[in-house]
């Protein structure tokens, strides 16, 4: 019997188990973490910590920008609604990352003002 057009592009979780190897899973997030290591090592935990807030802030305005762009196209608006508020958490982590101590681009007494910019975008990506 020939299989319907849905049958042919739905993905059956068993050919996804046999094709996602154990190996695939264990990995890369044990090379991802040597190279974290490796970096903290090599460079300082500034260069790390930079790094890995410059990724989590291009994540979330690349989720941004998608999503307005694509406004119009969607019927979906909870999609629209959570990958906005995950743009404004963007925003509010280049801040954090601007005003970390050891940066020295915008004059900082202290590490009140990047600690309370971090837990307020923890707080709005929780709620």
């Amino acid at each position: 019997m020939p299989k319907s057009s849905r049958d042919l592009f739905s993905l059956d979780v068993f050919e996804l188990k046999s094709f996602i190897s154990p190996y695939m899973m264990v990995i890369p997030p044990t090379i991802f973490a040597l190279l974290i290591w490796w970096t903290n090592q090599s460079f300082g935990f500034l260069f790390t910590h930079t790094m890995a807030e410059l990724i989590s802030i291009i994540i979330a305005l690349t989720a941004l920008i998608v999503t307005v762009v694509s406004l119009h196209f969607t019927k979906n608006y909870f999609v629209v609604f959570i990958a906005i508020a995950i743009g404004w958490c963007g925003f509010i982590d280049l801040f954090h990352t601007l005003l970390y101590k050891g940066m020295q681009i915008l004059p900082v007494d202290s590490v009140n003002q990047a600690t309370q910019l971090w837990i307020g975008a923890r707080l709005q990506k929780r709620y």
